[in-house]
């Protein structure tokens, strides 16, 4: 895990020592940002990913309180620590109240910076650890009601039966499989289904048989093939599935109502 630290202070000395008081990548902080003022820091946390804020209280233009509400506000789960030569119970409250990490005195002490970066990582790293495993935890209970009650939601919001969502497989599976030697009883063995369910459930859905589905999606694909290529017509029959050329042209002329080669010289008109 990789994570990101921005530094924000008026004083010079103080921002660019603290950059440079730890080795930081050995707490897993690999880019570390330094900023003058609260809003050279907002714009900063605009822009960038940025894990971790150490910020002084007391700044010009905007304090260091003002620059954590509104850090919030952009990044919520942002990691704040106060730096500040005011040992005031005031600000301690406020740090209280904003909820953050930790509160430094300066000059800050090596070894309590150290404690304050090493308790502050693990804990980001706990938090994201518990985020990934909510996150799985809602897709299970999720590729479950799907499976149990039966529903699917669409793109469009509405909800799809088990039927639709059966149907939808099929037509997939033959946009993937056309040109293979694919049955009803292939399909439903790869989908985990029986045939006789799909079968009914595609002729319910579609009001028509899976047979005549398939056969017309194949001889369309091979008329676009006749259409955009210089392809021969057993090419184009080999190309979508059908081996026997007899079949390929009653079938072509069932759907087009002339034969294959009927239809390339009339396209080419």
């Amino acid at each position: 895990m990789e994570l990101s630290l921005l530094i924000t202070d008026d004083e010079a000395l103080d921002r660019e020592g603290l950059a440079g008081q730890l080795d930081w990548e050995q707490y897993s902080i690999t880019k570390v940002f330094i900023a003058k003022d609260g809003r050279s820091a907002l714009d900063i946390i605009k822009k960038n990913n940025v894990d971790i804020l150490f910020t002084d209280i007391k700044m010009p233009l905007m304090t260091g309180i003002e620059l954590a509400q509104l850090a919030r506000e952009i990044n919520p789960s942002l990691q704040i620590v106060f730096v500040s030569g005011y040992d005031d119970f005031t600000y301690a409250k406020m740090a209280i109240h904003i909820s953050v990490y930790e509160y430094l005195l300066k000059p800050v002490c090596t070894d309590e910076l150290t404690e304050c970066v090493i308790n502050m990582v693990e804990q980001i790293k706990e938090l994201r650890a518990e985020e990934e495993y909510r996150n799985v935890l809602i897709q299970i209970a999720k590729d479950i009601e799907k499976h149990f009650y039966g529903v699917n939601i669409s793109s469009s919001g509405k909800i799809k039966s088990n039927n639709e969502i059966a149907v939808m497989k099929i037509t997939a599976y033959i946009e993937n499989h056309y040109k293979e030697n694919i049955t009803l009883n292939k399909i439903a063995e790869d989908l985990y289904y029986t045939p006789n369910y799909l079968g009914y459930v595609f002729k319910k859905e579609t009001n028509r048989k899976f047979s005549e589905y398939l056969m017309e999606y194949r001889i369309r694909q091979a008329a676009k093939l006749l259409e955009e290529r210089k392809i021969k017509v057993i090419d184009a029959a080999m190309s979508v599935g059908y081996k026997d050329m007899p079949t390929f042209i009653k079938k072509f002329k069932a759907v087009y109502g002339v034969t294959p080669s009927e239809y390339r010289k009339y396209e080419r008109q």
